[in-house]
């Protein structure tokens, strides 16, 4: 039963995976949308701009990239795109 209704994941702003996970779970989702925030690791606000500069948040993003890269690639995940200002 289709509801109508937008669906949004909210997560840390480098966790891709969370985008992907939907899309895996739910195949026939549609389009869809993603709120994310901006983590602090050793009192650092790891942002898109600064992550490179803090050991714990570089770690972190740098994991998440080659998780998400190899699990599309295993087929373990589903690959997203996003048009439009929306995840499909």
């Amino acid at each position: 039963m289709d509801a109508g209704l937008t669906i949004t994941a909210v997560s840390k702003w480098y966790h891709r995976r969370t985008v992907n996970i939907l899309k895996t779970l739910l195949p026939g989702i549609g389009r869809f949308h993603a709120i994310s925030w901006e983590p602090r690791y050793a009192e650092k606000l790891v942002t898109r701009q600064e992550w490179p500069h803090i050991p714990d948040g570089k770690r972190r993003v740098i994991r998440e990239w080659e998780e998400v890269t190899q699990r599309i690639s295993d087929g373990s995940l589903r690959e997203v795109v996003r048009v439009d200002g929306a995840w499909s």
